[in-house]
């Protein structure tokens, strides 16, 4: 079993986020709702057919921590979950949220997997001015970083904030796209990614630290993931095809971590019933078919010009849109 926490600052978006990646649910899930106040109202907002149970009138990482501890062992006995995901309240610090789940790491060998943390990225600059060590403490012990409101900030602010975010926690993966526009597998495999750089990071601290000049390090700038979407893809072979998995792989592109898409095909063989490649790619395989007009039932019949999505480090946008696009 492991424990997911999904932390964030009042109104960050917690809960759309958890509604988002359960959306896509495999394996028993179990949801825990912290709400400082007397009543908890995130419960109702909790799509899906999954168990919630809240813990209300205070803070599981200090007032509650028995409630906490208490629930945690009724879970386990009563739905035996793969995992449990934990929504502290707003006004909890993730570290001491930390040390009451480092508890059942200690006496029951319950990993916690991911630290979550979702940032308003609209208002960051305001609340770390306005609540300093408090509100650092969510960034500065999150193993990967979620934004909310991307859409209503410049481009240049959001490379100055994670900058800021790299001063307090230069270890942590960023997501610097807007993760409302991907899909609860796509997310899945950003955090996947995430806890493969924590693994590194281990390695690297606990090895000789003695390392020759042209060694790779993993670096900050490797935990940072991007995505580039598009429509309106050229036509492609089925030689074309086997060429996008080599160029994957060998990092044409940059590091992609996810990839998919639907593209029109070039192919003698096209038909009625065939006019497109699917495909799709993760870190460890790259697969792709024919697609048939049947099986696209959302597929909206006035756009045919295909839609490609890469998700990764480092991605090389200039290539991608010249590979692609017509």
């Amino acid at each position: 079993m492991i424990i997911q926490i999904i932390s964030g600052f009042l109104g960050a978006g917690k809960t759309t986020f958890i509604n988002k990646y359960i959306s896509g649910n495999k394996g028993k899930t179990v949801i825990i709702e912290n709400e400082f106040g007397k009543i908890g109202l995130d419960k109702k907002l909790i799509q899906g057919n999954i168990p919630v149970r809240e813990i209300n009138s205070g803070c599981i990482c200090c007032s509650l921590v028995t409630d906490f501890r208490e629930s945690i062992r009724a879970i386990m006995d009563e739905f035996s979950p793969e995992r449990i995901i934990i929504e502290p309240s707003g006004v909890a610090q993730l570290s001491d949220i930390l040390k009451v789940c480092n508890f059942f790491n200690r006496e029951y060998g319950i990993e916690i997997s991911d630290k979550i943390v979702i940032v308003d990225i609209e208002s960051f600059e305001d609340c770390l001015e306005d609540f300093g060590n408090f509100y650092v403490d969510q960034i500065e012990n999150a193993s990967i970083i979620m934004f909310s409101n991307i859409e209503e900030v410049e481009s240049d602010a959001i490379d100055r904030i994670i900058l800021k975010m790299r001063e307090i926690n230069p270890e942590a993966s960023i997501f610097k796209e807007d993760w409302r526009k991907i899909t609860s597998e796509e997310i899945e495999a950003i955090l996947e990614e995430s806890r493969k750089n924590i693994v590194k990071a281990r390695e690297t601290d606990n090895s000789d630290k003695t390392h020759s000049s042209d060694e790779h390090h993993h670096h900050p700038a490797d935990n940072i993931f991007e995505s580039v979407s598009f429509s309106n893809i050229k036509s492609f072979s089925e030689k074309d095809m086997e060429e996008l998995k080599e160029k994957i792989a060998e990092g044409y592109f940059g590091k992609v971590i996810r990839a998919k898409g639907i593209i029109p095909s070039d192919s003698e063989e096209s038909s009625e019933n065939f006019r497109y490649w699917h495909f799709d790619s993760n870190l460890s395989s790259f697969n792709f078919d024919k697609m048939k007009m049947e099986n696209l039932p959302n597929f909206d019949s006035g756009d045919k010009s295909g839609n490609v999505i890469l998700i990764g480090s480092n991605l090389k946008r200039n290539k991608i849109e010249k590979y692609f696009l017509k």
